[in-house]
């Protein structure tokens, strides 16, 4: 008797869901399961088959079990396609499945990844342009604030050079409180008592203050 026959009919009796099977002679089971081992069945494709079997025909072993054990589990693999052990189709459905599974994952990562890696370029030089953009508005500031500041020491220039055409002393600006006074642009003296007028001025002052310092001096 073929090797694989006499282990797979070991099988069906010590793990087959077909305890009728043990009053059968052990060589009858051996030649019934001979095609089914050669195949390469085991004893969850037998008991896959025999349960399916049985199910489609709505049949089940009688109490006693059958009176012909070996012929009767003839018939319940009679129909079976040796080419696909049940058992091991399935699991090997399961295993396509979960590779499925596993590969869209993986798809979906490197597609995630792809897209990651594309926007990396264009959020640097959005990062690029927004620097670049903070530092002109600075300039701008920067510039804005010269500006005023010369055009305060213009305006105080001209002041004096009035003032001594006057005859009046060249002064300065003194408010009643020390830190009322202007540094260009902040318009702190525009609340301010001029009280005494010297020069030279000792800070800049913008527009709306120095027309107190002019108002002032005249």
């Amino acid at each position: 008797m073929p090797v694989e026959a006499v282990e797979l009919a070991r099988d069906v009796l010590k793990r087959g869901r077909m305890p009728w099977l043990h009053r059968s002679p052990f060589p009858m089971l051996v030649q019934a399961l001979r095609r089914y081992a050669t195949a390469g069945w085991t004893v969850r494709d037998i008991n896959a088959e025999a349960e399916a079997r049985m199910q489609a025909a709505n049949v089940s072993p009688p109490p006693g079990g059958p009176e012909r054990p070996v012929a009767y589990l003839g018939w319940l693999l009679r129909n079976a396609e040796l080419a696909t052990p049940p058992a091991q189709l399935r699991d090997a459905d399961t295993i396509a499945a979960a590779a499925g599974r596993i590969a869209r994952q993986i798809d979906g990562r490197a597609q995630a990844e792809r897209a990651v890696a594309s926007a990396r370029p264009a959020l640097a030089d959005a990062d690029y342009r927004a620097g670049r953009e903070a530092a002109r508005r600075d300039a701008q500031a920067r510039a804005a604030r010269r500006r005023a500041g010369e055009r305060v020491r213009d305006d105080a220039e001209r002041a004096a050079a009035a003032a001594a055409a006057r005859g009046a002393r060249p002064s300065s600006v003194a408010p009643e409180r020390p830190d009322a006074l202007c540094a260009g642009g902040c318009g702190t003296l525009s609340g301010a008592v001029v009280v005494r007028v010297e020069m030279p001025l000792p800070a800049p002052l913008c527009g709306p203050c120095w027309s107190q310092v002019r108002h002032a001096l005249r």
